[in-house]
């Protein structure tokens, strides 16, 4: 009887290793749940990297706005003095 489970508990080890994950919370993840995880976690990546890049370009816009502005006023003070 022994004999029986040690084979049962050695098949059964066996079996999760090469097809299951196991995370840090204990939870036995099949291969159809870790690729969907990851498939989450790479959409998650790309939003983000999608996310910086705009609010990387709206600071550049802002940057060239507020340089155009300080530019403008610039020429407005040098036709107002050229005038006096």
């Amino acid at each position: 009887m022994k004999t029986i489970l040690k084979i049962l508990l050695a098949i059964f080890v066996i079996s999760l290793t090469p097809s299951t994950y196991v995370c840090a919370q204990g939870h036995i993840e099949t291969p159809a749940e870790r690729k969907a995880r990851q498939e989450r976690e790479a959409a998650a990546k790309k939003r983000r990297q999608q996310q910086e890049a705009a609010a990387q370009r709206q600071r550049e816009e802002e940057a060239r706005k507020k340089r155009e502005a300080e530019e403008q006023a610039a020429r407005e003070q040098a036709e107002r003095e050229a005038c006096l």
